[in-house]
Protein backbone atom coordinates (compact mmCIF):
# COMPACT_ATOMS: atom_id res chain seq x y z
CA UNK A 1 0.00 0.00 0.00
CA UNK A 2 1.40 3.37 -0.96
CA UNK A 3 1.80 5.88 1.85
CA UNK A 4 -0.05 9.18 1.71
CA UNK A 5 1.85 12.41 2.17
CA UNK A 6 0.67 16.01 2.14
CA UNK A 7 1.93 18.79 -0.11
CA UNK A 8 1.25 22.24 -1.69
CA UNK A 9 1.49 24.45 -4.99
CA UNK A 10 1.74 27.95 -6.94
CA UNK A 11 -1.07 29.43 -9.19
CA UNK A 12 -3.05 31.47 -11.72
CA UNK A 13 -6.32 32.94 -10.37
CA UNK A 14 -9.29 33.10 -12.61
CA UNK A 15 -12.72 34.26 -11.47
CA UNK A 16 -15.82 34.32 -13.65
CA UNK A 17 -18.68 36.47 -13.06
CA UNK A 18 -21.09 37.57 -15.76
CA UNK A 19 -22.03 37.60 -19.35
CA UNK A 20 -18.76 39.42 -19.27
CA UNK A 21 -15.39 38.42 -17.88
CA UNK A 22 -12.95 39.60 -15.34
CA UNK A 23 -9.20 39.62 -15.17
CA UNK A 24 -7.66 39.43 -11.72
CA UNK A 25 -3.95 39.45 -11.02
CA UNK A 26 -2.83 38.02 -7.69
CA UNK A 27 0.44 37.52 -5.92
CA UNK A 28 0.99 33.92 -4.76
CA UNK A 29 2.96 32.89 -1.74
CA UNK A 30 5.99 30.71 -2.22
CA UNK A 31 6.80 27.98 0.27
CA UNK A 32 10.07 28.67 2.07
CA UNK A 33 11.48 25.37 0.79
CA UNK A 34 11.35 26.60 -2.79
CA UNK A 35 13.66 28.88 -4.75
CA UNK A 36 11.85 32.14 -5.40
CA UNK A 37 11.12 32.90 -9.07
CA UNK A 38 11.86 36.43 -10.20
CA UNK A 39 8.24 37.29 -11.00
CA UNK A 40 4.91 36.28 -9.51
CA UNK A 41 1.75 37.08 -11.35
CA UNK A 42 -0.46 34.10 -11.30
CA UNK A 43 -3.75 34.77 -12.52
CA UNK A 44 -6.23 36.27 -14.82
CA UNK A 45 -9.87 35.60 -14.45
CA UNK A 46 -12.64 35.10 -16.90
CA UNK A 47 -16.40 34.66 -16.72
CA UNK A 48 -18.30 31.39 -16.55
CA UNK A 49 -16.73 29.56 -13.59
CA UNK A 50 -13.80 30.40 -11.38
CA UNK A 51 -10.57 28.89 -12.67
CA UNK A 52 -7.26 28.99 -10.85
CA UNK A 53 -4.32 28.40 -13.17
CA UNK A 54 -1.08 26.93 -11.94
CA UNK A 55 2.15 26.55 -13.77
CA UNK A 56 5.29 25.09 -12.35
CA UNK A 57 7.33 28.25 -12.70
CA UNK A 58 5.07 30.59 -10.78
CA UNK A 59 5.75 33.23 -13.42
CA UNK A 60 3.23 35.46 -15.10
CA UNK A 61 1.12 34.83 -18.14
CA UNK A 62 -2.01 33.10 -19.30
CA UNK A 63 0.04 30.58 -21.24
CA UNK A 64 2.40 28.15 -19.53
CA UNK A 65 5.64 29.91 -18.75
CA UNK A 66 9.06 28.66 -19.95
CA UNK A 67 10.63 25.89 -17.95
CA UNK A 68 13.03 26.53 -15.14
CA UNK A 69 14.09 24.62 -12.04
CA UNK A 70 11.06 25.84 -10.10
CA UNK A 71 8.67 23.39 -11.72
CA UNK A 72 10.78 20.30 -10.99
CA UNK A 73 10.06 17.96 -8.09
CA UNK A 74 13.28 16.10 -7.44
CA UNK A 75 13.47 12.45 -6.45
CA UNK A 76 12.01 11.88 -2.99
CA UNK A 77 10.91 15.52 -2.76
CA UNK A 78 7.63 17.28 -2.07
CA UNK A 79 6.75 20.67 -3.53
CA UNK A 80 4.09 23.10 -2.45
CA UNK A 81 2.17 25.25 -4.92
CA UNK A 82 -0.05 27.71 -3.01
CA UNK A 83 -2.81 29.90 -4.42
CA UNK A 84 -5.46 32.16 -2.97
CA UNK A 85 -9.13 32.02 -3.79
CA UNK A 86 -11.40 35.05 -3.39
CA UNK A 87 -14.74 36.11 -4.73
CA UNK A 88 -16.58 32.87 -3.93
CA UNK A 89 -19.13 32.63 -1.14
CA UNK A 90 -19.71 30.38 1.86
CA UNK A 91 -18.32 26.89 2.13
CA UNK A 92 -16.92 24.79 -0.69
CA UNK A 93 -20.03 22.59 -0.79
CA UNK A 94 -20.29 21.41 -4.38
CA UNK A 95 -18.45 24.41 -5.84
CA UNK A 96 -15.24 22.45 -6.52
CA UNK A 97 -15.75 21.12 -10.03
CA UNK A 98 -12.47 19.62 -11.27
CA UNK A 99 -8.68 19.64 -11.16
CA UNK A 100 -6.69 19.29 -14.36
CA UNK A 101 -2.91 18.90 -14.63
CA UNK A 102 0.00 17.82 -16.78
CA UNK A 103 2.97 16.28 -14.96
CA UNK A 104 5.84 14.58 -16.72
CA UNK A 105 7.53 11.62 -15.01
CA UNK A 106 9.02 8.36 -16.25
CA UNK A 107 6.84 6.36 -13.85
CA UNK A 108 3.77 8.15 -12.48
CA UNK A 109 3.14 5.13 -10.26
CA UNK A 110 5.50 7.02 -7.92
CA UNK A 111 3.83 10.45 -8.17
CA UNK A 112 1.30 11.59 -5.58
CA UNK A 113 -1.02 14.55 -6.21
CA UNK A 114 -3.10 16.05 -3.39
CA UNK A 115 -5.27 19.13 -2.84
CA UNK A 116 -5.54 21.12 0.41
CA UNK A 117 -8.53 23.34 1.23
CA UNK A 118 -8.32 26.52 3.35
CA UNK A 119 -9.42 24.62 6.47
CA UNK A 120 -6.36 22.35 6.19
CA UNK A 121 -8.21 19.22 5.04
CA UNK A 122 -6.29 17.29 2.39
CA UNK A 123 -7.65 14.96 -0.24
CA UNK A 124 -5.62 12.65 -2.42
CA UNK A 125 -6.36 13.11 -6.10
CA UNK A 126 -4.18 10.33 -7.46
CA UNK A 127 -1.54 7.92 -6.12
CA UNK A 128 -2.91 4.95 -4.20
CA UNK A 129 -5.42 4.44 -7.00
CA UNK A 130 -2.65 4.04 -9.63
CA UNK A 131 -1.86 0.37 -10.25
CA UNK A 132 0.01 0.37 -13.58
CA UNK A 133 3.53 1.67 -14.29
CA UNK A 134 4.12 4.12 -17.11
CA UNK A 135 4.91 7.73 -18.05
CA UNK A 136 3.08 11.03 -17.56
CA UNK A 137 -0.13 12.67 -16.51
CA UNK A 138 -1.10 14.41 -19.77
CA UNK A 139 -4.04 16.80 -19.55
CA UNK A 140 -5.40 14.64 -16.75
CA UNK A 141 -8.75 15.70 -15.29
CA UNK A 142 -9.81 14.65 -11.79
CA UNK A 143 -13.56 15.04 -11.37
CA UNK A 144 -16.41 13.43 -9.47
CA UNK A 145 -18.05 10.82 -11.68
CA UNK A 146 -14.94 10.15 -13.76
CA UNK A 147 -13.71 6.65 -14.55
CA UNK A 148 -11.53 4.83 -12.07
CA UNK A 149 -7.82 5.27 -12.70
CA UNK A 150 -7.12 1.83 -11.21
CA UNK A 151 -5.99 -0.57 -13.92
CA UNK A 152 -5.55 2.17 -16.55
CA UNK A 153 -2.15 2.41 -18.26
CA UNK A 154 -0.40 5.80 -18.42
CA UNK A 155 -0.24 8.33 -19.91
CA UNK A 156 -3.45 9.37 -18.15
CA UNK A 157 -5.34 11.61 -20.57
CA UNK A 158 -8.97 11.14 -19.59
CA UNK A 159 -11.28 12.16 -16.76
CA UNK A 160 -10.83 10.14 -13.57
CA UNK A 161 -12.45 10.06 -10.13
CA UNK A 162 -10.39 11.37 -7.21
CA UNK A 163 -9.01 8.79 -4.79
CA UNK A 164 -10.62 10.77 -1.95
CA UNK A 165 -14.01 12.36 -2.72
CA UNK A 166 -14.29 16.13 -3.24
CA UNK A 167 -17.05 16.04 -0.61
CA UNK A 168 -14.35 15.69 2.07
CA UNK A 169 -13.59 19.39 1.44
CA UNK A 170 -17.21 20.56 1.41
CA UNK A 171 -17.21 22.11 4.89
CA UNK A 172 -14.16 24.33 4.26
CA UNK A 173 -14.59 27.98 3.41
CA UNK A 174 -14.20 28.45 -0.35
CA UNK A 175 -12.06 31.57 -0.01
CA UNK A 176 -8.53 31.41 1.33
CA UNK A 177 -5.32 29.54 0.67
CA UNK A 178 -5.55 26.37 -1.40
CA UNK A 179 -2.60 24.18 -2.30
CA UNK A 180 -1.86 21.63 -4.96
CA UNK A 181 0.60 19.11 -3.57
CA UNK A 182 3.00 17.04 -5.61
CA UNK A 183 5.19 14.41 -4.00
CA UNK A 184 7.72 12.42 -5.99
CA UNK A 185 8.22 9.03 -4.32
CA UNK A 186 10.67 7.90 -6.99
CA UNK A 187 14.37 7.41 -6.23
CA UNK A 188 15.23 7.47 -9.95
CA UNK A 189 13.21 10.09 -11.82
CA UNK A 190 12.37 13.77 -11.39
CA UNK A 191 8.80 15.00 -11.83
CA UNK A 192 7.89 18.20 -13.65
CA UNK A 193 4.70 20.19 -13.21
CA UNK A 194 3.86 21.62 -16.63
CA UNK A 195 0.54 23.25 -15.75
CA UNK A 196 -2.63 22.75 -13.78
CA UNK A 197 -6.06 24.29 -13.27
CA UNK A 198 -8.49 24.09 -10.38
CA UNK A 199 -12.05 24.94 -11.43
CA UNK A 200 -14.97 25.97 -9.24
CA UNK A 201 -18.57 26.26 -10.31
CA UNK A 202 -19.96 29.77 -10.55
CA UNK A 203 -23.12 31.34 -11.85
CA UNK A 204 -23.27 31.47 -15.62
CA UNK A 205 -24.95 34.47 -17.17
CA UNK A 206 -26.59 34.70 -20.60
CA UNK A 207 -24.58 36.00 -23.50
CA UNK A 208 -25.61 39.56 -24.37
CA UNK A 209 -25.43 41.24 -27.77
CA UNK A 210 -24.98 44.97 -28.29
CA UNK A 211 -23.86 47.51 -30.86
CA UNK A 212 -20.49 49.20 -30.38
CA UNK A 213 -21.96 52.69 -30.75
CA UNK A 214 -25.00 54.44 -29.35
CA UNK A 215 -26.69 55.02 -32.67
CA UNK A 216 -24.25 57.48 -34.19
CA UNK A 217 -20.78 57.09 -35.69
CA UNK A 218 -18.49 59.33 -33.70
CA UNK A 219 -14.70 59.24 -33.82
CA UNK A 220 -13.45 58.52 -30.29
CA UNK A 221 -9.93 58.20 -28.90
CA UNK A 222 -10.45 54.48 -28.13
CA UNK A 223 -7.57 53.35 -30.33
CA UNK A 224 -5.64 51.22 -27.84
CA UNK A 225 -5.10 47.62 -28.95
CA UNK A 226 -2.58 46.12 -26.51
CA UNK A 227 -3.26 44.46 -23.17
CA UNK A 228 -3.89 47.12 -20.56
CA UNK A 229 -5.66 49.64 -22.83
CA UNK A 230 -9.22 48.35 -22.63
CA UNK A 231 -10.17 50.40 -19.59
CA UNK A 232 -9.02 53.69 -21.15
CA UNK A 233 -10.78 52.74 -24.39
CA UNK A 234 -14.02 52.13 -22.52
CA UNK A 235 -13.84 55.48 -20.74
CA UNK A 236 -13.19 57.23 -24.04
CA UNK A 237 -16.13 55.54 -25.78
CA UNK A 238 -18.51 56.52 -22.98
CA UNK A 239 -17.25 60.11 -22.91
CA UNK A 240 -18.11 60.47 -26.61
CA UNK A 241 -21.23 58.27 -26.78
CA UNK A 242 -22.87 59.17 -23.46
CA UNK A 243 -25.66 57.11 -21.91
CA UNK A 244 -27.24 54.12 -23.61
CA UNK A 245 -27.25 50.36 -23.90
CA UNK A 246 -24.19 49.88 -26.12
CA UNK A 247 -21.27 47.51 -25.47
CA UNK A 248 -18.84 49.73 -23.53
CA UNK A 249 -21.58 51.25 -21.35
CA UNK A 250 -23.04 47.82 -20.53
CA UNK A 251 -19.66 46.68 -19.27
CA UNK A 252 -18.97 49.90 -17.36
CA UNK A 253 -22.37 49.71 -15.65
CA UNK A 254 -21.85 46.18 -14.34
CA UNK A 255 -22.04 45.70 -10.57
CA UNK A 256 -21.16 42.06 -9.95
CA UNK A 257 -19.53 40.40 -6.97
CA UNK A 258 -19.08 43.79 -5.32
CA UNK A 259 -16.98 45.04 -8.27
CA UNK A 260 -17.93 47.97 -10.47
CA UNK A 261 -14.69 48.49 -12.43
CA UNK A 262 -15.61 46.40 -15.47
CA UNK A 263 -14.70 47.40 -19.00
CA UNK A 264 -14.80 46.27 -22.62
CA UNK A 265 -11.50 44.52 -23.52
CA UNK A 266 -9.10 45.84 -26.13
CA UNK A 267 -8.58 43.59 -29.13
CA UNK A 268 -5.42 42.02 -27.65
CA UNK A 269 -7.18 41.42 -24.33
CA UNK A 270 -10.06 39.85 -26.25
CA UNK A 271 -7.55 37.64 -28.08
CA UNK A 272 -6.37 36.28 -24.72
CA UNK A 273 -9.98 35.42 -23.88
CA UNK A 274 -10.21 33.62 -27.21
CA UNK A 275 -6.99 31.72 -26.49
CA UNK A 276 -8.47 30.53 -23.17
CA UNK A 277 -12.00 29.92 -24.48
CA UNK A 278 -11.87 26.21 -23.57
CA UNK A 279 -11.81 27.22 -19.89
CA UNK A 280 -14.59 29.81 -20.11
CA UNK A 281 -18.05 28.36 -19.81
CA UNK A 282 -20.81 30.52 -21.23
CA UNK A 283 -18.72 31.63 -24.20
CA UNK A 284 -20.53 31.37 -27.53
CA UNK A 285 -17.86 29.77 -29.70
CA UNK A 286 -19.89 30.29 -32.86
CA UNK A 287 -20.26 34.05 -32.32
CA UNK A 288 -18.13 37.19 -32.55
CA UNK A 289 -17.32 39.52 -29.63
CA UNK A 290 -16.72 43.25 -29.60
CA UNK A 291 -13.42 44.75 -28.55
CA UNK A 292 -13.11 48.34 -27.37
CA UNK A 293 -10.51 49.07 -30.06
CA UNK A 294 -11.75 51.54 -32.65
CA UNK A 295 -10.63 51.38 -36.30
CA UNK A 296 -12.14 54.67 -37.50
CA UNK A 297 -15.34 56.68 -37.10
CA UNK A 298 -17.52 53.90 -38.52
CA UNK A 299 -15.74 50.64 -37.64
CA UNK A 300 -14.25 48.82 -34.64
CA UNK A 301 -12.47 45.50 -34.16
CA UNK A 302 -14.27 42.31 -33.27
CA UNK A 303 -13.00 38.76 -32.74
CA UNK A 304 -14.65 35.61 -34.08
CA UNK A 305 -14.67 32.93 -31.38
CA UNK A 306 -15.24 30.23 -33.99
CA UNK A 307 -12.34 31.00 -36.34
CA UNK A 308 -10.15 33.28 -34.22
CA UNK A 309 -10.23 35.91 -36.96
CA UNK A 310 -10.01 39.60 -36.07
CA UNK A 311 -12.01 41.86 -38.37
CA UNK A 312 -13.09 45.47 -38.75
CA UNK A 313 -16.88 45.83 -38.74
CA UNK A 314 -19.49 48.57 -38.60
CA UNK A 315 -20.06 49.91 -35.09
CA UNK A 316 -23.82 49.51 -35.57
CA UNK A 317 -23.47 45.70 -35.90
CA UNK A 318 -24.86 43.53 -33.09
CA UNK A 319 -22.05 41.44 -31.52
CA UNK A 320 -21.62 39.57 -28.26
CA UNK A 321 -20.11 41.38 -25.29
CA UNK A 322 -17.80 40.10 -22.56
CA UNK A 323 -16.42 42.46 -19.92
CA UNK A 324 -13.22 42.21 -17.90
CA UNK A 325 -11.73 43.91 -14.87
CA UNK A 326 -8.19 44.15 -13.57
CA UNK A 327 -6.32 45.14 -10.40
Amino acid sequence: MKTITKIIASVFLVATISSCNDKDILEPSVNSQLPAPTSYSVGQSYGGGTIFYLDGTGKSGLIVAPKDDYNFVLTGATRYFDFYVSGLSGTVGTQLQKVNFTITHQDVYDVEVNLIAPNGVIIELAYNSISVHGSNFTNTTIQTGGQTINGVSPPFTGTYSPYDPFSNLSSSTANGKWSLIIKNHSTLYNAELVNATVTFNATNYPVIMKTWNNGSNILTTATGTVIGTGQANTSSIISYQGNGGYAAKECSDLDIGGYTDWYLPSINELTELYNQRAYISGINTSASYWSSSQVNSTNAYRKSFSSGTTSSISKSTMCCVRAIRSF
